[in-house]
């Protein structure tokens, strides 16, 4: 049985070699800008599963964070309606019936429960540190080594956010940046630009990565990713 598994391993090994071999036979017999071309589609696999792979998961993030937050406003008006209604009730009475009272304060205390929901909401993309700051330790980690040369660095204020919408719920600001990277660098140099970027402590938002082939091996690479820093709590 053991003598029968090692054969059939060493045919497939066999099988292997003879494919790598023809491979480099065929790229040997290939011009320069063949070559290029087959290096190109190669990197063009590796980036597209990488840029899939950051942005899903945080636009996924952002578009459930939106719809939580619509829910929780449409909670709180439905309630502050049925409030004003049994408000309205009371008023006609000289004694209102304690049993509306108890209504009432049960509805201000629901209230006041979704508030402090939505102020411990998971906000996972947004940093504590101010927005220079997370600036900074984005430029460190692109020029460290192995750096890539840095074609452009741009940085852009953003639309924001606003989380809260009346003078009786917190109000939280929030530092909105959106940065586009140029560089030139070659696959390893890229990956490691990559990797650094996501092992920083500043949560980055990922909107796009573009890419083309320069001059072999070198590939211009273009990052678009934005970062959310809370400014001011009042």
């Amino acid at each position: 049985m053991s003598n029968g598994l090692r054969t059939r391993w060493k045919q497939r090994l066999g099988a292997l070699q003879q494919m790598a071999a023809g491979a480099e036979d065929w790229l040997a017999g290939r011009s320069p800008r063949e070559r290029v071309m087959v290096f190109a589609g190669g990197f063009m696999a590796v980036a597209l599963i990488w840029q899939m792979a950051l942005l899903s998961p945080q636009s996924s993030r952002l578009t459930s964070l939106q719809s939580e937050q619509e829910t929780l406003e449409s909670q709180m008006d439905g309630l502050r309606s049925t409030i004003a209604a049994l408000e309205e009730q009371t008023e006609d009475v000289e004694d209102p019936d304690q049993t509306v009272r108890e209504r009432i304060a049960s509805l201000e205390s629901q209230i006041e429960a979704i508030r402090a929901g939505e102020s411990r909401r998971d906000l996972a993309f947004i940093t504590l540190m101010p927005a220079e700051e997370a600036i900074d330790r984005i430029g460190s980690a692109i020029k460290s080594e192995p750096a890539p040369r840095i074609i452009g660095f741009d940085r852009q204020p953003g639309a924001g956010i606003a989380v809260g919408s009346d003078d009786r719920t917190t109000n939280v600001a929030i530092d909105h940046r959106r940065m586009r990277l140029t560089v030139e660098a070659d696959y390893a140099q890229t990956v490691a630009l990559l990797a650094r970027l996501e092992a920083l402590t500043v949560p980055l938002v990922w909107r796009s990565m573009d890419y083309e082939v320069s001059d072999h091996p070198m590939a211009r690479v273009t990052l678009r990713f934005d970062i959310y820093a809370a400014a001011q709590v009042d």
